[in-house]
């Protein structure tokens, strides 16, 4: 990657298409998953995005759609949730499977067993998938890695062992954030558009690809280590400023 001060941002474009992770860009990182907190406004200034874009925002997040949805309530964007395993086209429409269910119950005791022998470490249990989270103990991390990459190789599922900020997820092989925004890029109101994709982790670095194939933007929120990102933004605060000015310096109006 190159030094994060020469990733400067793109120029705003009314023909953007913004996909938008949640928790460490648009959202800042709570010490559990269920703490993080919308800051006041924000609802406001996601809504006045989409309409500036003509709709063409979508949150892509690890999170469930029913998550994101109350998270955000009322607003209810496009969505791809659980690592692009769901997704919603409009905030209107039903939510899709874009991958099979997996059998999870035994996988998601024998995770949950492994967790309850390292205090510290939250299981979220997803339909598509288990999250194990370290924050409070990130010194158990390789620990915790080693461990489920050998649960994973001892069941033989056709299931991925993902690596994010302070969490293991275990999900579907088929679901990645880079193809849910290559499904969405196939629809309107996204079809046509620049895709211009906001991430902070390794779990992000699949749609930035995606984006960079379009002739996009990859952007990279806080350190991250990204080898392909083109700009750079330095916290989810800094994200959240930037989207309350981006209608008006798509107007013109503002910078």
């Amino acid at each position: 990657m190159a030094e994060k001060q020469d990733l400067t941002l793109p120029a705003a474009s009314q023909n953007w298409a913004l996909f938008l992770d949640i928790d460490g860009t648009v959202l800042d990182i709570a010490p559990t998953p269920d703490a993080v907190t919308v800051p006041p406004g924000l609802l406001q200034v996601l809504e006045n995005v989409s309409k500036a874009l003509g709709g063409a925002v979508a949150f892509v997040s690890g999170r469930p759609i029913t998550w994101i949805d109350r998270v955000f309530s009322p607003l209810r964007l496009p969505s791809a949730g659980q690592h692009g395993a769901e997704i919603r086209f409009t905030g209107h429409d039903s939510v899709q499977a874009t991958v099979e269910l997996p059998e999870l119950h035994v996988l998601r005791a024998r995770a949950t067993a492994i967790a309850a022998t390292i205090p510290g470490v939250l299981v979220e249990e997803k339909t598509f998938g288990v999250a194990l989270h370290y924050r409070s103990v990130p010194e158990r991390a390789t620990e915790l890695q080693e461990r489920l990459e050998a649960l994973l190789a001892e069941l033989k599922t056709d299931l991925h062992l993902l690596t994010g900020k302070m969490v293991f997820e275990i999900k579907a092989m088929a679901a990645w954030k880079e193809r849910a925004i290559e499904i969405f890029m196939e629809v309107e109101p996204f079809v046509g558009r620049v895709p211009v994709v906001l991430g902070d982790d390794k779990t992000d670095e699949g749609g930035f690809k995606a984006a960079l194939r379009r002739g996009g933007y990859a952007i990279q929120v806080g350190p991250g280590g990204s080898e392909v990102a083109t700009a750079y933004m330095q916290s989810p605060s800094v994200v959240r400023d930037w989207l309350a000015r981006l209608p008006a310096t798509l107007r013109g109006t503002g910078v």
